[in-house]
């Protein structure tokens, strides 16, 4: 008989009951759950589709800005903003709940099967209420809540059939290959650690797919790595965006498939250290050679392409000392297989046809669904990708400010804290208890601690990378910030780096249960374990219902109407019924304001017409042609930052000032 679900049913009461407290707050305490502007462009977007006025955020110009799943769900409940505006955010407050507490359900019977029952009520304790957390996946308003429950509901799914030796179902197969998609859909750029766990479902069982990763993310650091060592700095790294992706490619279609008929993707056999190295330099030559040579070429006869002639060097040299010490680490720490091992060529032929199937199952039902997409934007919006993401890149290139790309190495290579925040919070926990002059004691007493459990679970610590896809989620953590990083992408938002977070609790969770492990006497092991989840879970929890407490108030006092509402009177009672009115940002003004079109300036939710007419300094035609009648911007942005500053001022008349910001009139060009 099975055990009732006391803990999900009771972490399912929290999630819903803290939910549903925020969701029926008074309005000015509601708008607090909602405090992210982006949140905004998505409200009114789909308020305008319910309302038949087309994809648009403005009702003029047509946008792809935005997440399609989300707008996708955000559409019937923003339906009822006819009835009541604030009514689809009461509902979408439950919905996130709904989400969370799904998520943390997943991510509890995920654990519970792969590590233990006790590391499952952790985990999910820690990513359902932990605060830092929640504000990301659950108040913001954002699609972060869709894409880490499809992220996780996938885990599930190829936790569930990497290690099985029979074939995987077709029923699975399209399940499988069906919530990637949807994954994929939730948030674009989820298809990094979506194609890293493609690879693990595909070659499910066998350890090839740990070196796949392993090259794929070596072929993509060696390239970056080359690039900042050859420049010597990160600024104009832009420049050589187009030649460095071709590069990786190349380099990712042509290096690995070398890499494994040299037999460097087979386990470890009984064949000498000596010959793996020489297998090694080989492949790594001749992978060298077949890739640069068509860059090179187009180097030498495209005039509109760069890339450093010299950047194969560095390439080459670092490639060479990550794939051989790579593989001599791997060689002195695995269990030697003796006797016969197939040849690469065997391997593939007994592999192939599971391989095969896998593959166009799981590969083949997110190719059909990215192609469609790609294809409906543009048929729809002249453009394939969302101009949100092409614009924050063409920022990178200027000065702006939306911020700055990566400034320092750390940053380009996604080692520093800004998209590692929970992971800094936990390291430096410490810090707020003891001196600063005993933390490099502490951090050395980390380490140690650290090494002590894995020298002491070697074992356990092999079958939890594999079963808690740390390899592939790593991975897809990686390859997501060097893609944005190589494009001198900018404008990062903390809902970003979710999967960081979601690698950091996992890690997090596979600590403690070393800890556990390392205590001998189950008595004692089963008293830890029990005192410690209920010790951790209570400071989670408290922190938690503190922060929603912070949060929304019913205590309503009446002062000054909301900062959600900032600008809405001012431009209502400054400009007539019917105004157009331009801002950079605008979401939340542009939902709220009354018989007023707000127009995004900033381009983000706005056409790609507009972002071309943007970069090509065509922006009085534009707003001309739509008839533009007011801006309302911080002064400075207009005056100084690009890309307004080199238009905008000579058609703008300051009519009056309000806090920071100011109303202009706009000047038709004569």
């Amino acid at each position: 008989m099975r055990k009732f679900p006391w803990f999900e049913v009771l972490l399912i009461l929290v999630i819903l009951s803290s939910h549903a407290y925020a969701a029926a707050s008074p309005e000015k305490s509601l708008m607090n759950w909602f405090r992210v502007d982006d949140a905004y462009y998505y409200f009114n977007t789909a308020k305008n589709i319910s309302n038949g006025l087309g994809v648009t955020f403005d009702g003029i110009n047509p946008t792809n800005g935005f997440h399609p799943l989300w707008m996708l769900v955000c559409i019937p409940i923003f339906s009822l903003a006819r009835f009541n505006l604030f009514l689809p955010f009461r509902l979408l407050v439950i919905l996130l709940g709904v989400l969370n507490a799904a998520t943390s359900i997943l991510l509890y019977r995920w654990l519970s099967r792969v590590l233990s029952r006790v590391a499952g009520i952790l985990g999910a304790i820690i990513w359902a209420m932990s605060p830092l957390i929640h504000s990301i996946t659950s108040e913001a308003g954002l699609e972060t809540g869709l894409s880490v429950f499809f992220l996780i509901l996938l885990m599930n799914f190829i936790s569930g059939t990497s290690h099985v030796n029979t074939e995987i179902s077709t029923r699975k197969l399209v399940i499988t290959g069906g919530v990637a998609a949807l994954a994929f859909l939730s948030r674009l750029d989820n298809i990094f650690i979506i194609l890293m766990f493609g690879i693990w479902f595909v070659f499910a069982n066998t350890s090839i797919r740990n070196y796949l990763i392993l090259d794929a993310l070596f072929i993509m650091l060696a390239a970056f790595l080359s690039l900042l060592i050859r420049l010597g700095t990160i600024i104009d790294i832009y420049t050589f965006s187009s030649g460095i992706f071709i590069f990786l490619g190349l380099g990712l279609f042509i290096r690995i498939p070398i890499y494994f008929f040299f037999g460097l993707c087979m386990p470890t056999g009984s064949s000498s250290i000596r010959m793996m190295l020489k297998k090694a330099v080989i492949a790594v030559t001749i992978g060298e050679i077949v890739t640069s040579f068509p860059i090179l070429l187009f180097t030498l006869t495209k005039t509109d392409f760069s890339f450093p002639l010299s950047l194969p060097i560095i390439n080459y040299v670092i490639s060479l000392i990550l794939v051989t010490g790579s593989r001599s680490l791997d060689y002195i720490i695995s269990v030697k297989q003796p006797g016969v091992n197939p040849t690469p060529l065997q391997y593939l032929t007994l592999n192939f046809r599971s391989w095969l199937r896998n593959g166009i199952y799981y590969f083949g039902i997110l190719l059909v669904v990215i192609v469609g997409y790609t294809l409906y934007n543009i048929i729809l919006f002249q453009t394939p990708l969302p101009v949100s993401g092409q614009i924050k890149q063409w920022w990178g290139t200027m000065y702006t400010v939306y911020g700055i790309p990566a400034s320092t190495y750390p940053d380009a290579l996604g080692i520093a804290t800004a998209q590692w925040s929970l992971a800094s919070s936990f390291l430096t926990f410490p810090e707020k208890f003891i001196s600063s002059r005993f933390i490099l004691f502490v951090n050395l007493l980390y380490l140690i601690l650290i090494a002590f459990l894995i020298t002491k679970n070697k074992e356990t610590i092999k079958q939890s990378i594999d079963r808690l896809l740390l390899l592939p989620i790593l991975g897809g953590c990686f390859s997501q910030i060097w893609s944005y990083n190589i494009r001198s992408y900018v404008g990062f938002r903390d809902w970003y780096w979710i999967t960081q977070l979601l690698l950091t609790v996992l890690c997090i969770i596979l600590l403690y249960t070393l800890v556990l492990s390392a205590i001998q006497r189950p008595a004692i092991r089963n008293l830890v374990a029990t005192c410690s989840v209920v010790i951790i879970g209570l400071a989670v929890f408290s922190g938690y219902i503190s922060s929603v407490l912070r949060l929304i108030n019913y205590n309503d006092p009446g002062k000054k109407e909301g900062e959600y509402l900032f600008g809405v009177s001012f431009l209502e009672n400054k400009t007539e019924p019917g105004a157009i009115i331009g801002i950079t940002g605008g979401g939340t003004t542009a939902y709220f304001i009354h018989d007023r079109t707000i127009v995004n300036l900033d381009g983000l939710i706005n056409s790609f017409s507009y972002f071309q007419a943007l970069k090509n300094f065509k922006v009085a035609e534009f707003l001309d042609d739509m008839g533009m009648d007011y801006v309302f911007t911080k002064p400075y942005i207009i005056t100084e930052s690009d890309p307004y500053k080199h238009e905008f001022p000579e058609w703008l008349k300051l009519i009056e000032y309000s806090d920071s910001y100011a109303l202009y009139q706009y000047l038709p060009t004569p």
